[in-house]
């Protein structure tokens, strides 16, 4: 009988076969070596399934499927999965050497408990390091629900057991915000521990979708269908969330969502397009929680093209 791995790792990919060969050996380089690596492509018409197929390694199961978008593509990798514990990539990004042996010595040092464990990211562009994420602590004040619907969290920085994932789905009606649908219930839910480590590269470029979504022809209603699972979350799952939130967070999070999306066109140039998302942003944002971030748009617009404001893009 074969040796049952301790973790999964889950790439979905579709048409990054330039990227994912990067990706693919950031796992394979892993100081900690009890894995196995299942990449899920999604319909990709590019060379993926080469890139694949040159790497020499039994670890490596690939699957293909038609294009069903990647929260499929997750929730395949989990059915598929054989190990334990299981950790997310996306594939134009990488690990450190160290990221699943950071989260081996955790769960080993407590005995293999199942509990969700988060490590931190670096942002880098052009090979610099711009940004890293937020760590969660107790002395905030807030939940890990709470501080993962208020902070991007995203699902690649974490382990999570199979199990609890062989229970909860990610949500196969949405294209985007369907990690953060999911970590918000698995957080309500189950244990959570953040470690204090940087071992995941969330890599910044020109051609990753949440910066080339605003010259796309559909851009509205791909920002639209963020906020619709934000809605979706809350009308079937607030009363299993909402006791970890404040009292107002669906519309901190609608409106935050809104203004991101204003900002994202308005460095893309699509100024019409950032003056009607801003709107939403205000409509959905009763308590006004951002004003300083309103300002602050307001600022980067030309003055001119205020009064004149647009009723759609």
């Amino acid at each position: 009988m074969a040796k049952v791995p301790f973790f999964t790792v889950i790439i979905p990919t579709y048409n990054r076969a330039k990227l994912l060969k990067v990706a693919i050996n950031s796992v394979l380089e892993q100081s900690f070596k009890d894995f196995e690596l299942i990449i899920v492509d999604d319909g990709s018409t590019d060379e993926t399934q080469q890139v694949v197929h040159s790497f020499v390694d039994q670890r490596i199961i690939y699957h293909f499927q038609e294009n069903q978008e990647r929260s499929v593509a997750r929730n395949v990798g989990v059915d598929f999965a054989k190990g334990e514990y299981i950790c997310f990539l996306d594939d134009d990004d990488y690990y450190l050497p160290n990221h699943l042996g950071i989260f081996y010595d955790e769960l080993s040092k407590a005995n293999f408990p199942k509990i969700i464990l988060r490590t931190g990211f670096i942002q880098l562009e052009n090979g610099h390091e711009i940004d890293r994420s937020i760590p969660f602590s107790e002395k905030n004040g807030l939940t890990p629900t709470c501080f993962c619907a208020e902070n991007f969290c995203a699902v690649v920085t974490l382990c999570i057991p199979k199990s609890f994932l062989k229970e909860h789905k990610f949500p196969k009606e949405f294209r985007h915000w369907q990690d953060t649908h999911l970590i918000l219930r698995l957080l309500a839910l189950y244990p959570f521990k953040q470690l204090d480590a940087f071992t995941y590269i969330y890599v910044q470029h020109s051609n990753m979708g949440s910066r080339s979504i605003y010259q796309l022809p559909d851009a509205n209603e791909r920002i639209q269908s963020n906020v619709d699972a934000m809605f979706h979350l809350f009308k079937y799952h607030g009363k299993l969330i909402n006791p970890f939130l404040r009292k107002y967070s669906m519309n901190h999070m609608v409106s935050q969502k809104y203004l991101h999306h204003a900002n994202g066109a308005l460095v893309n140039g699509r100024i019409k397009m950032a003056i009607f998302l801003f709107l939403k942003s205000v409509r959905a944002n009763k308590r006004f929680w951002f004003l300083q971030l309103y300002l602050r748009f307001l600022i980067k617009v030309p003055t001119k093209l205020l009064f004149n404001l647009p009723k759609a893009p």
